[in-house]
């Protein structure tokens, strides 16, 4: 029986409950980004920013949804993985060997 190896988010098996509390906070900060870049697309056309202040937030807003999206798929990912009944994970020791 091979074991299956420690999350690379938390710390294995024994953090599941803090890895399921770390996926909703990213969903939830997903959800407010989203919400914000809305608010500010909507606001947009009546406040008079500059250029560099319009690219400044779509960028840092953008960069933030691109790195907390990945973040969150990862982390969804090895919860889905280590989820009762599911498949081991190949053992890489094993294809060294052959």
């Amino acid at each position: 029986m091979s074991r299956r190896p420690p999350s690379p988010w938390l710390g294995g098996p024994g953090a599941r409950w803090a890895q399921a509390l770390l996926l909703g906070l990213h969903v939830a900060l997903l959800v407010a980004l989203a919400v914000c870049l809305w608010t500010l697309l909507t606001v947009l056309p009546r406040v008079d920013f500059e250029p560099w202040q319009e690219f400044a937030f779509l960028a840092g807003i953008g960069l933030s949804l691109a790195f907390f999206g990945v973040r969150t798929v990862r982390i969804g990912a090895d919860l889905w993985a280590a989820r009762p009944g599911a498949p081991a994970p190949p053992d890489p020791e094993e294809d060294e060997e052959d």
